[in-house]
């Protein structure tokens, strides 16, 4: 059996500071990460929900907040970009460094049957690229997962549940 669900307190920020977050899916409860071991080649590396057996290997997310209100998002050195409908990090940037832009934004996990937020709500966060309409999501067959698997990048317009929200927590 799952363990419950880490439940943010209702005044996680609207908007978040620089610094260094865990990021925890909120169906799955597991955390995202780059996996704990890769390639030596400086080829893009998958991000991926790690089984549980493996969250201790997970690392913290550096989060920046970019002048015009979008974040860049780093894990491991690796910039997070969306390639082929997946989530990747990006070690090789040219010249100059051209960073993935993402919007992150707060919602109330807990709602009631009008789809309103409930006075008790926690509060998550979907992350969705400031350019093309693709937000992250994780798919809930991974819930009994025995080896990482890689968070896809969606279109808006076909996303619907909890999939797409995660928990971002400061470090």
């Amino acid at each position: 059996m799952a363990p419950a669900p880490q439940m943010l307190p209702p005044f996680a920020p609207e908007i978040l500071e620089d610094g260094e977050y865990m990021i925890t899916s909120v169906i799955l409860n597991l955390k995202v990460s780059r996996m704990a071991m890769e390639d030596r080649s400086r080829l893009p590396k998958k991000v991926v929900v790690l089984p549980r057996h493996q969250e201790k290997y997970a690392a913290p997310w550096r989060i920046i907040k970019n002048g015009d209100g979008t974040y860049t998002m780093m894990n491991k050195g690796g910039s997070a970009s969306q390639i082929e409908g997946g989530l990747w990090a990006q070690l090789e940037h040219g010249v100059p460094p051209i960073f993935a832009r993402w919007n992150i934004k707060r919602v109330p996990i807990e709602r009631n049957s009008n789809g309103l937020p409930t006075p008790e709500s926690s509060y998550g966060y979907y992350i969705e690229s400031a350019d093309d309409n693709t937000r992250w999501i994780v798919q809930k067959d991974s819930a009994e997962l025995r080896d990482p698997k890689q968070v896809a990048c969606s279109n808006l317009g076909t996303l619907t549940g909890k999939g797409q929200w995660f928990f971002i927590n400061k470090v």
